[in-house]
């Protein structure tokens, strides 16, 4: 699997441009974000993908040794990125985006999620018979499932449901004073969750809010990080490469002590902060992770598919059984897309 992480370095990085002064003003950009995204659900992917494979081979060693560093971070920047998003059309459209988030991105959402997992339980049904009602129901949720993937999409739709709320109920005027009330809101809806699920459900959710408040101060953290100034041994130069090393040191020293819970926020909070930071010098170009990242939501949702139908029959078959589940995703996106746009075009427009 270790050749699989140098494709995808390869992917990254075989085009790109580098601002060695000032910031790349398409950083948040979309198509910059979905590119970015679309690395870390190829990350995803493989991590799945080793849930459903024995890896015996010496150079899948490496592979495993980065996925166990990385852990759960793989989704981080998707929360960051969805907070970022949610927050800029709120500052820009105001009250009438708020009031279309139940139906236009909650409802939406739950809706489209729904949908694959009948894939899902069709699947279950075939081999284990039919599930209970309450089964059913809690796999509809998001709170189970039939072996799809969930915790993040119940753990979004929630968040979602948050910043709704706080902007129906406070207004839109005082964004950043709601941004942190949303904030403190995740951290306790983090801490409900504790007590019933795994530590994945809830240990990346702070950064759904690190990307609201990337949207409300962008302009002082740019003015910040990018004017140059006096710097300390560093002469006239700008902030940032300080503040880069800075969040690099503090991820190499936490990443040590992640048995700590709360060192283990802060060390998932630095990296994040860390690829953030990166990205506002590079621009990236890749269409391949470009589609990845723009069909995010329905990669994500039905990766897991082909893998539960193929692994009786490719075992021992590692590399042939990852390609076939990469092809076997696509086509799914392919049609799941088409059927979900039909489906939107007769409920939401």
């Amino acid at each position: 699997m270790v050749y699989v992480l140098f494709l995808l370095a390869l992917l990254l990085v075989g085009n790109y441009k580098y601002y060695a002064v000032g910031v790349y003003p398409g950083y948040l950009g979309k198509e910059q974000s979905q590119i970015i995204k679309g690395i870390f659900i190829a990350l995803v992917f493989c991590g799945h993908f080793g849930q459903y494979v024995k890896f015996n081979a010496p150079l899948d060693y490496p592979f495993l040794k980065f996925y166990w560093y990385i852990g759960q971070f793989v989704v981080a920047m998707f929360l960051l990125y969805s907070g970022y998003g949610i927050m800029v059309s709120i500052m820009k459209k105001g009250r009438d985006y708020v009031r279309a988030l139940p139906v236009k991105r909650i409802l939406k959402t739950l809706l489209h999620f729904d949908l694959a997992v009948l894939l899902y339980m069709g699947i279950s049904v075939w081999g284990h018979g039919w599930p209970s009602l309450k089964d059913t129901l809690l796999a509809l949720s998001g709170w189970g499932g039939f072996g799809n993937s969930n915790w993040y999409i119940f753990a979004i739709l929630w968040i979602w449901v948050i910043v709704y709320f706080v902007f129906r109920l406070c207004g839109t005027e005082h964004a950043r004073r709601n941004v942190w009330f949303c904030t403190l809101l995740t951290a306790l809806f983090g801490f409900i969750i504790s007590h019933y699920k795994q530590m994945w459900w809830y240990d990346t959710l702070l950064c759904f809010p690190l990307g609201m408040l990337v949207a409300v101060y962008r302009d002082e953290i740019e003015l910040f990080l990018f004017q140059i100034k006096q710097v300390p041994i560093l002469g006239k130069s700008e902030k940032y490469g300080v503040a880069f090393l800075l969040f690099i040191l503090a991820v190499v020293i936490l990443g040590r002590h992640k048995e700590n819970f709360y060192l283990y926020e802060t060390w998932m909070i630095a990296l994040t902060v860390s690829v953030f930071l990166l990205t506002m010098k590079f621009e990236f170009h890749s269409r391949i992770l470009l589609w990845l990242g723009k069909n995010l939501f329905e990669v994500y949702i039905l990766m897991r598919i082909p893998m539960i139908i193929l692994q009786p029959y490719m075992v021992g078959h590692n590399y042939w059984y990852f390609l076939l589940c990469a092809v076997c995703t696509y086509l799914l996106v392919i049609a799941f897309s088409y059927v979900v746009r039909q489906i939107d075009r007769v409920l939401f427009e």
